[in-house]
């Protein structure tokens, strides 16, 4: 009798052990490509904010130069629409239940002065008292305090119209004496940076004014001058809302001191304290080591070059 040969059984599919494996190589390699995206987005958006650090760098140095007559301006700003306050600063008729100090008002006008001229100032009287809108209102008891994330948009941007979703940076009017006085045919001096629209916030704490967040979503911050290591000095408590001071070399003298900081919290969210910092060694604590700024090329953690 004749046996037809038998053919193999052929396999109808995958194993489970198979499957699994497959499923924790692909696993594996979306983890891979996950994490590298993670990275390179990371990359981007440091490489992004360290860009408009340089930029607005650049920008507020140029208008210096050009427009402003300083080296630097203060991050600490007094804005009364009533021109009259800084000079007659105890004499002014009403209670605004604000009221400045003497160094406040006496460093405001000095950078006002530079800013904008003696013309100013020149027309103040006390009967007919000159106002300017800083803050968009004509309200003449107005007293508006920047801190320094409020300063550098104002020294950039100009006055800002909050008026609108987004708010729009006005820039400055050319007319001497009232630097809010946009009507009619009056030339207006442009702002000196253009701000990303969607980073730019009109501040619910300070009405009339703006600050422009990073990446990551925190203000900017800035300190100008004069400025100095100790508490007392003008510029120290800048950022007080932020919670940081300026960044000092190790024997306490502000780094750019001839300029001022501009600061990035980083990726997380956080400035750190502030206060020593030494290039050579790289930051004292995490919070400042992600920290982004126009005195380093690189983040703050590691030692500089």
């Amino acid at each position: 009798m004749m046996h037809k040969p038998t053919r193999p059984v052929g396999r109808s599919g995958f194993t489970m052990i198979e499957l699994l494996i497959v499923i924790a190589v692909i696993a594996v390699l979306v983890g891979l490509l996950l994490a590298g995206v993670t990275k390179a987005l990371q990359f981007a958006s440091r490489t992004e904010t360290q860009h408009d650090i340089t930029q607005m760098d650049t920008a507020l140095k140029s208008g210096l130069k050009s427009h402003y007559r300083a080296n630097s301006l203060p991050g600490r700003l007094v804005l009364c629409n009533r021109l009259d306050i800084y000079v007659r600063p105890g004499n002014y008729g009403f209670n605004t239940g604000t009221t400045p100090n003497l160094t406040d008002l006496a460093i405001s006008k000095q950078t006002l002065t530079a800013m904008f001229g003696p013309k100013l100032f020149r027309t103040v009287n006390g009967a007919s008292p000159t106002i300017v809108s800083w803050d968009g209102s004509v309200n003449p008891a107005s007293i508006k305090f920047l801190e320094g994330h409020h300063c550098l948009v104002f020294y950039l941007g100009g006055i800002a119209d909050v008026s609108v979703t987004p708010p729009k940076m006005l820039g400055f009017s050319a007319d001497p004496t009232n630097p809010s006085n946009f009507a009619g045919t009056t030339q207006r001096i442009p702002p000196l940076y253009e701000f990303k629209a969607v980073r730019l916030v009109a501040d619910t704490a300070l009405p009339g004014f703006c600050f422009y967040k990073d990446l990551y979503g925190m203000p900017f911050a800035y300190f100008g001058q004069p400025a100095g290591a100790a508490p007392n000095s003008y510029n120290y408590n800048s950022c007080a809302s932020l919670g940081l001071v300026p960044y000092q070399e190790p024997n306490g003298r502000f780094l750019n001191p001839n300029t001022f900081q501009i600061i990035s919290a980083g990726k997380n969210g956080r400035f750190g304290p502030g206060g020593p910092w030494d290039p050579t060694l790289g930051a004292p604590d995490l919070d400042t080591g992600d920290n982004l700024c126009n005195f380093s090329s690189s983040d703050m953690s590691a030692p500089q070059s």
